[in-house]
């Protein structure tokens, strides 16, 4: 009894970022989107995100679905925290490759994903700040 309860207890933990990492950089881009999605974390959802994003750039025809799990992945991890920069860089990318899987420009996909990127990242003066040798002052 007491054994299944720790077994329990184990399969509700969430799963640690580093394995996850671990077999994202192994190419287990199933099993890092599965145990990502399972924790229920953001670093989890984040690095779900990512291996998506590996699983679709490593198919020989494009998959949008692959880009659309990525994308959601990507919008829970920010959803459960805001601050993990990972969430906003995975859905930035995601869009972008969807725009450009459906027939928009390589430049209209770059500026669209830094324009996400910016307001995700709530980055008001980001224009005047990031780059202050443009700066009029």
């Amino acid at each position: 009894m007491k054994a299944a309860l720790l077994a329990l207890a184990l399969a509700a933990t969430p799963a640690d970022p580093s394995a996850l990492f671990a077999l994202y950089a192994q190419g287990h881009y199933q099993d890092a989107m599965r145990r990502g999605e399972d924790s229920h974390a953001a670093e989890g959802l984040a690095i779900a995100a990512r291996a998506a994003l590996a699983d679709a750039m490593t198919r020989p025809e494009p998959c949008l679905p692959c880009l659309q799990r990525a994308e959601d992945d990507a919008r829970r991890a920010i959803a459960l925290d805001t601050r993990l920069a990972d969430g906003h860089v995975w859905l930035a990318t995601s869009l972008g490759y969807e725009a450009s899987d459906v027939g928009v420009t390589g430049i209209a996909v770059f500026l669209i994903s830094l324009l996400v990127l910016i307001a995700v990242a709530g980055v008001p003066n980001c224009f005047r700040n990031c780059w202050p040798w443009a700066s009029t002052s």
